[in-house]
């Protein structure tokens, strides 16, 4: 019998790195539902929730109803031709939504699957709830809270509706503190019986000075969310600040178990958890906690420092949201200038690119992907040395990854060639490593 094995999270348990693992698998007979999405909880609790409309995910990006209704049913067609491919023994479907679920929606969504013949597996990952708490405030103020708030785990809840449409012999529970001892992406290979290639780790945690700023980011009057173009604005400035004030220059790793995150009424959650699946958690011992007021800022120093990179006076006279909306703004104009660029390029109005992404430069805009446009677009101009200096920019450029240096690099190179400056390649490609 074919089956399709459900990873429901929870979040906050290394699920974009399992996501990143089992990436396009299609081998021995298993593949990995070709979503565009890398995380299915996208396109899962689009097709299987009711409250679709009100996903925050389409009103980040002020999409309509109309358009989620589009998406819903994109992501069925995708998922109806896939499963209809007999040559398959197991799909594979990784989205921590899924156990957002309602109960009900829970059990369609194994009814949909055993109505077409599949038995279905599901990987539950839970987390020590004072651990969880800490990340998922990190990633509650990535979403827009304005300041740190109790968190219950919801152990129960999030796979009630999997228990009874599923059968509790078909749901594997795991402690996420003991699949990480041995590498988490290792574990999780033994657990679904396919051999993962482990990926550079996504998702790393946020700095305490990085906090800081992105709870300024949440408390400012101007709307960061709610249109394609404030929600582009407000990833562009989320990243940036976690670059800036990331551990790797120097600045404090984050700390917040010292707060007493958990909610209290997480203790009946745990005497489910071990009455039914053996795993055990100790309540949080509530001693020399502090309130949830979060106030480890950056140094004024740092902050002019991080404002100088985008071409803007950091005041110390001002509140730090004051300032933070400031730089909101610039991301905002940054973000209406790519918008523009993409419609010049389908206009194939190069020279007008070109002229736009120097100003986006100008005001500010270090990433990779911007200096890479500006040289693209001066090589297309016949400018060959404005391309290569634009070139050797995206090269050192703080936001690449090994594999976009490695694409700037070669890039260069070739324009060196071309150039007729190959003797000047290997010193220029490697300026700045």
């Amino acid at each position: 019998m074919r089956q399709v094995i459900l990873h429901v999270g929870m979040h906050k348990t290394g699920t974009s790195s399992i996501q990143d693992s089992i990436n396009n698998i299609d081998s021995d007979g298993f593949r990995t539902i070709g979503f565009a999405e890398k995380n299915h909880s996208i396109p899962m609790y689009t097709i299987f929730s009711e409250n679709r409309l009100n996903y925050h995910i389409w009103k980040n990006k002020g999409y309509n109803d109309n358009q989620i209704i589009e998406k819903k049913v994109e992501y069925e067609n995708i998922l109806e031709e896939e499963i209809r491919d007999e040559s398959v023994d197991c799909f594979l479907i990784s989205g921590e939504d899924m156990s957002g679920l309602t109960e009900s929606e829970q059990i369609s969504l194994c009814e949909f699957f055993k109505e077409r013949n599949f038995k279905v597996r599901v990987i539950y990952v839970v987390r020590d709830p004072i651990s969880f708490a800490a990340s998922a405030n990190q990633q509650r103020a990535k979403g827009g809270a304005k300041s740190l708030v109790k968190i219950n785990p919801i152990y129960k809840r999030r796979i009630s509706g999997f228990l009874k449409g599923c059968g509790h012999e078909n749901i594997s529970t795991f402690k996420y503190e003991h699949l990480v001892q041995g590498g988490l992406i290792k574990a999780f290979s033994k657990i679904i019986g396919v051999s993962l290639e482990e990926k550079p780790r996504a998702n790393e945690s946020v700095t305490s000075e990085a906090l800081a700023l992105i709870y300024a980011l949440n408390n400012i009057n101007t709307p960061t969310r709610g249109s394609e173009i404030n929600f582009k604005a407000r990833v562009t400035i989320l990243n940036e600040i976690r670059t800036f004030f990331s551990k790797s220059n120097g600045f404090k790793k984050l700390m917040l178990t010292k707060f007493d995150l958990v909610d209290k009424a997480v203790a009946e959650d745990l005497v489910w958890l071990k009455k039914n699946f053996g795993i055990s958690y100790q309540l949080p011992v509530k001693v020399n906690h502090q309130e949830l007021v979060y106030d480890e800022y950056p140094s004024a120093e740092c902050l002019s420092k991080f404002f100088r990179g985008y071409a803007l006076k950091y005041e110390a006279s001002i509140s730090l949201a004051d300032n933070i909306e400031k730089l909101y703004a610039r991301f905002l104009r940054l973000s209406e200038i790519d918008l523009k660029i993409i419609s010049l390029i389908n206009e194939e109005k190069w020279l007008d690119v070109l002229k736009l992404s120097k100003i986006a430069i100008k005001l500010g805009d270090k990433r990779n992907s911007s200096y890479r446009k500006a040289s693209n677009m001066s090589y297309r101009l016949k400018e060959i040395d404005h391309a290569i200096a634009f070139a050797k920019q995206a090269v050192n450029a703080k936001d690449n990854n090994e594999t976009s240096r490695a694409n700037h690099k070669e890039h260069l190179a070739k324009l060196l060639l071309v150039a007729g400056k190959l003797g000047d390649a290997l010193g220029a490609v490697d300026e700045g490593d």
